[in-house]
């Protein structure tokens, strides 16, 4: 049996996540993508924002043994307000995961395009962070392929003149440059993506979930830092979103959800898309 097939694939497992991690092996999971709960702000619960990195620091712990050498941790997190101050813990996660053995390689802004003024005497919150992790020692694997972007009209326009080649700006001002140019195309595929994504968020919560991503985002996760029959880990799987980003994308999946309502929406949610992928490639194949 292999190291994958000792894994709950394509299934939400009802219990702690930390728990239910440490029976899997080591190096089994490609990439990992979730939210946690956000300190003692949402209606699932969750811990104070002075105990948060005790809280968490397990949890890494435990992602860098499962994750592949060349796997990825994708971590949304939200700042915290308090006592009329940004809390700072969410800024001392990295320093955290370097210390357990893991490469923080960016922290990508997610502008969410709107907010709620629900502060006095405070400007509005409309981004969170994504946070990019790997193991130490192991080249991280980034697909920007699928996730290129449109060009801007001005960048179209430069590359459709000339370009001077093969020289630096020392070599021009020495009188070195030969003055060879060059067409620089554009990408077919389109520009290499911002570390910022602008997507508004979940507004139409049908799952009645306190804190839906927007499956957008999931799937941006899911095929810029996996590919096809990868497996991808979501540890705090709350609506399913990871689940059906991961079905509409062809990775394997694994998902934990601490409360059992949870869990049979998940369930609900996943079955029938599962079922839809299978006749799918049934037809395909057939």
């Amino acid at each position: 049996m292999s190291v994958q097939e000792k894994l709950p694939l394509n299934q939400v497992v009802c219990g702690d996540s930390l728990e239910v991690m440490r029976r899997w092996p080591s190096d089994s999971v490609d990439l990992i993508w979730t939210s946690p709960p956000y300190d003692n702000r949402r209606s699932y619960g969750g811990v104070e924002a002075k105990d948060y990195l005790t809280w968490l620091a397990p949890f890494f712990q435990e992602f860098k043994r499962i994750l592949t050498p060349h796997g990825n941790i994708l971590f949304n997190i939200a700042n915290k307000w308090q006592n009329w101050k940004t809390h700072t813990y969410t800024y001392k996660i990295p320093v955290i995961c370097e210390g357990l053995g893991l490469r923080f390689i960016e922290d990508i802004i997610w502008h969410q395009l709107t907010g709620y003024p629900n502060r006095p005497l405070k400007m509005i919150d409309v981004w969170e962070h994504i946070y990019w992790f790997n193991k130490v020692g192991g080249a991280p694997t980034f697909y920007h392929d699928n996730i290129r972007r449109k060009y801007a009209s001005s960048t179209l326009k430069r590359f459709s003149s000339k370009f001077k080649n093969h020289h630096t700006v020392d070599d021009e001002l020495r009188g070195n440059w030969k003055g060879d140019y060059e067409f620089r195309q554009a990408n077919p595929l389109g520009a290499l993506p911002f570390n910022l994504i602008a997507l508004a968020v979940e507004t139409r919560n049908k799952y009645k979930h306190p804190a839906v991503y927007p499956l957008t985002l999931a799937e941006w996760v899911v095929k810029g830092w996996s590919k096809e029959g990868d497996i991808v880990l979501d540890p705090f799987m709350g609506s399913g979103t990871t689940a059906e980003a991961c079905i509409n994308n062809h990775r394997r999946w694994v998902g934990v959800e601490m409360r059992e309502d949870y869990c049979d929406l998940i369930r609900r949610r996943t079955t029938p898309l599962m079922a839809q992928t299978c006749l799918e490639h049934t037809m395909i194949n057939s």
